[in-house]
């Protein structure tokens, strides 16, 4: 008889581990909350003026890592483009990561100067340092990499829009995570830069942490097609994707450690669902709460302390065939709500009419924040205006949309209450957190969340008398 297996959360990890599954004989159902599959990874369309624009929950960038695999889903080729990011700080736009000759050229000798400086300082003071790893902070970790002069100019605020929270709360997880988006510190590109000069020196590879080359593929039609195609593909070989479904709770054998069955609603009816092996890649203090009242309230506590932010995504539509030729822009300035920027057109060339345009722009709020929709939608536009990118009267139409518990807050102390709950999660038989909600961690880029559902599925196949681990990656880290 063929194993089942229940994946709670049908974004592009659960997906992904259950088309694996299903191709190796399994029976799977997943369950997903929200109308369609994909989570994050979801495209959709708003007509204004009897023409459609379509829009993804912010950029999901694809890379060569599983792009054969997004193809065969897909049944056609991926969009091939090269590009950049930048970053918007003190009034400028800049490379990012960052290029020494492209901060000289746009903030001046000075500028320049002071960050050579305090790199250097940073750099050769770091042997007469000796802070425990308890003590370090987002604000530390980002000062000894890049020196105290660029952390406070640029990066000391971005931390801050992410977080919510002072940088010197934030965790130095954050920026140990994030590895793929800061690249290396301050000195390190200073030497390469130098090294590069060399004449035995290779040139700079593309997508590398340190790079401004990029190399990516899009879905024509967009990120929420992958999704779907994976769901049909999980169909056709027998497994159910369960839509618009509500976990309501889980039953556990405590005694042999493992989970037994969980309670579901759909259709305003309640279904309870049998398996041999659970994965969730649910959020992490979501998961822990529908365990039963009866488990140890440590776990209940360390879930309750595990914070994250909500996602504001305000959309335009502008009246402008292009606004930003970068992929995406970080918005490190203090006095500008989002943190981020990207165009559709830029990774969908028909998201948008012939000679009209629009934007996506990332806000971060509290969880169960109230916003005000007409100061948010004033205070971004300015910001826009202030950098020179469109004008008001540009804008022919806005929305919001809102995505909850979109990123950890990674508050200064909250690994230790993860580690907690990774252990309890580590004993039981048959379960396995994956994914980057499953784990509460960043671990943003698609290819990563691929990875994860790659070993997840491998080791569910396997067959080991393994206890269920937390899966963090191709080689099974397990906590």
């Amino acid at each position: 008889m063929a194993m089942k297996v229940i994946i709670l959360g049908g974004g592009l990890a659960g997906l992904e581990t259950a088309v694996r599954l299903v191709r190796g004989g399994c029976h799977v159902t997943v369950v997903e909350k929200d109308k369609v599959p994909g989570g994050m990874v979801g495209t959709f369309a708003e007509t204004f003026n009897g023409e459609k624009y379509f829009f993804d929950y912010g950029p999901h960038l694809y890379f060569h890592e599983h792009r054969a695999r997004f193809e065969e889903y897909l049944q056609e080729p991926l969009l091939s483009f090269e590009g950049y990011f930048s970053m918007a700080a003190n009034r400028k736009m800049v490379l990012y990561p960052f290029q020494l000759g492209d901060l000289l050229r746009n903030y001046g000798p000075l500028f320049f100067a002071r960050m050579i400086g305090s790199a250097a300082w940073s750099r050769i003071s770091r042997k007469f340092r000796s802070a425990a790893l308890e003590d370090a902070t987002a604000a530390s970790w980002m000062q000894e990499k890049f020196g105290n002069f660029l952390f406070q100019e640029v990066f000391k605020s971005y931390i801050e829009k992410n977080c919510l929270l002072p940088a010197e709360e934030v965790s130095p997880l954050w920026f140990s995570e994030r590895k793929h988006v800061t690249g290396g510190g301050a000195a390190s590109v200073i030497f390469a830069k130098l090294f590069s000069l060399l004449p035995f020196s290779r040139k700079e590879k593309v997508n590398q942490p340190t790079s401004t080359n990029l190399t990516a593929f899009y879905p024509r039609g967009g990120s929420g097609t992958i999704p779907e195609a994976m769901a049909d593909l999980i169909r056709k070989h027998d497994g159910e994707v369960l839509l618009d479904t509500v976990l309501e709770s889980i039953e556990m054998d405590e005694e042999n450690r493992r989970i037994r069955q969980i309670a579901i609603r759909r259709d305003g009816e309640g279904e309870i669902l049998d398996g041999d092996f659970f994965v969730s890649t649910i959020p992490l203090p979501e998961f822990i709460r529908a365990l039963p009242s009866y488990i140890d309230d440590t776990y209940v506590r360390a879930a309750a302390s595990l914070r994250s932010v909500t996602l504001v995504l305000l959309y335009l539509i502008v009246k402008m065939p292009k606004v930003a030729v970068p992929m995406e822009i970080f918005f490190a300035d203090p006095e500008i709500p989002f943190k981020r920027i990207y165009e559709p057109r830029n990774l969908m060339p028909d998201s948008a009419p012939e000679n009209r345009t629009s934007l996506c722009l990332e806000i971060c709020v509290e969880d169960g924040e109230e916003i005000n929709p007409a100061d948010l939608f004033a205070r971004s536009i300015r910001g826009l205006e202030k950098y020179g990118l469109l004008e008001e009267k540009h804008i022919l139409s806005h929305f919001f949309r809102e995505v909850p518990n979109a990123y950890p807050r990674y508050q200064k102390g909250f690994e230790k209450e993860r580690m907690r709950l990774y252990r309890y999660i580590s004993t039981f038989e048959n379960l396995i957190c994956t994914g980057r909600q499953g784990l509460f961690k960043y671990g943003s880029m698609t290819h990563q969340v691929m990875e994860m559902a790659k070993a997840t599925a491998a080791h569910i196949l396997s067959g080991e008398k393994v206890k269920g681990k937390p899966v963090d990656g191709p080689d099974l880290p397990f906590v």
